[in-house]
């Protein structure tokens, strides 16, 4: 894959992506307050959905996109005017992924390491077959009744294949590491998670949210965390205060099913169809849209150099 290509994937990523976490970030708070935590956690099913739509195939020429075009106009003549530019940010971006990638092995490999001694946990941990792992000390550290509710707990994550989907937030996090945005949105969706999974398990045991809310209040940060999987309890990703507030006050939702349905409809076919729309018009892979580009003036490979570029109008 040439560099110029590579760059144009990455470009629309990084877009339909930012443009799903400031959304999605925006609206999660109002939806948990009006529908509840369960609920507003669907909300990050626009970031896929987005995605998907960023890279399907639209008219040439649809959709509102001016002033993107605008900006991928510019920065392809900035491209083409000066080459090897799109080979040292290749290099730079490589190199950032695979540090990101390197980090987040060392983390999940201390983790499995801490697994193996029995000092980490409870956890859900495997992409191919998840499973529950406590601590060695898990049945002295809790009562039998608090036992219950974090196994609960943990089968909720491992019912929404949660393991999986962080896994999938991790590499993206490694892929467009430069953009803090995405950062800030994984951690944001990794609350939204335990939040859900928190209300679920009040919802079957609603005689249990005082002890719940104990356990959480006494139960510490074992052992490391790993970028995969889901995780009990860990200061990085699981604000308490959050946590034990929602539980406090809890949002029904019941009433609002209906309601609930048009708007994450709305929500979702909005983003797919937004980023589908906005696409940036595909200068780099579309090779035919390029006529030509030609020397216009000034010294050869001086930095006054003028670089004419005609595009197919079409």
């Amino acid at each position: 894959m040439m560099a110029n290509e590579l760059l144009a994937i990455l470009y629309r990523t990084n877009l339909a992506l930012s443009f799903a976490v400031l959304v999605a970030l925006a609206l999660r708070a109002p939806l948990r307050r009006g529908f509840g935590p369960q609920r507003a956690y669907a909300i990050w099913l626009i970031a896929p959905l987005a995605l998907v739509g960023a890279f399907m195939p639209t008219p040439r020429g649809s959709g509102p996109r001016h002033l993107i075009e605008a900006a991928a106009n510019s920065a392809q003549a900035f491209f083409l005017k000066a080459p090897s530019t799109q080979d040292v940010l290749v290099a730079v971006w490589l190199a950032g992924v695979g540090l990101n990638l390197m980090l987040a092995a060392h983390r999940h490999g201390r983790f499995m390491a801490e697994i193996r001694q029995g000092r980490a946990g409870p956890a859900i941990v495997g992409l191919i077959r998840p499973r529950l792992v406590t601590p060695s000390d898990f049945r002295t550290t809790f009562s039998p009744r608090v036992q219950v509710l974090i196994r609960a707990h943990e089968r909720v994550h491992m019912e929404r294949d949660d393991a999986r989907w962080n896994a999938l937030a991790a590499l993206l996090q490694a892929l467009l590491w430069f953009n803090p945005l995405i950062h800030i949105g994984v951690r944001a969706m990794k609350l939204d998670q335990e939040l859900a999974c928190d209300a679920r398990v009040i919802d079957q045991f609603p005689e249990d949210r005082r002890t719940y809310a104990q356990a959480l209040l006494s139960a510490q940060t074992l052992g490391a965390a790993s970028p995969l999987g889901c995780h009990w309890m860990s200061s990085r990703v699981h604000p308490l205060v959050t946590r034990i507030g929602a539980i406090a006050n809890r949002s029904g939702s019941i009433e609002r099913d209906g309601l609930w349905i048009a708007l994450s409809l709305s929500l979702w076919v909005g983003g797919f169809a937004v980023a589908w729309a906005a696409q940036p018009p595909d200068r780099t892979l579309d090779k035919h849209a390029i006529q030509y580009v030609r020397y216009a003036g000034g010294a050869p490979g001086s930095p006054k150099a003028i670089w004419r570029i005609a595009v197919n109008p079409d």
